[in-house]
């Protein structure tokens, strides 16, 4: 899959606040409660990216690089091909390969923006968009 959003931290704040989360419909109990979420590293701009797998309900990829703040970056995060790889404006600034065996699900997904487990985070997201991949 592919999800894409414009991203605008407006400020930063504790508790690791959320920006959204695909569900299955439970915060981090099972294989298909993250399909992505994405969160941001408390105190920081810093995103905290997730995707269940085949044996991990929470792996994922989290950018050292820093989206400014007040200033709009476009977030790509891809799940395909054995990896995790989440993008900025076009430049891919993380990668993880444990993703041969992803979550798969055939249900729908509930979609949370912001969820109902953690704080909202300051920032706005436009332009959200999930995308299947084969």
């Amino acid at each position: 899959f592919e999800v894409s959003f414009v991203f605008n931290p407006k400020g930063t704040a504790p508790g690791g606040p959320n920006l959204f989360q695909f569900t299955i419909g439970g915060n981090n109990a099972k294989e298909g409660d993250r399909l992505p979420g994405v969160w941001l590293h408390s105190g920081s701009t810093r995103l905290h990216v997730r995707s269940s797998r085949q044996g991990s309900k929470n792996d994922g990829c989290d950018p050292e690089q820093l989206p400014p703040l007040n200033q709009d970056t476009t977030v790509l995060v891809r799940v395909a091909d054995g990896e995790m790889n989440v993008f900025f404006n076009g430049n891919n600034v993380c990668k993880s390969t444990n993703y041969a065996n992803p979550t798969v699900v055939t249900q729908p997904l509930l979609v949370y923006a912001s969820d109902p487990w953690y704080p909202s985070a300051p920032a706005t997201i436009a332009h959200l968009t999930y995308k299947p991949l084969p």
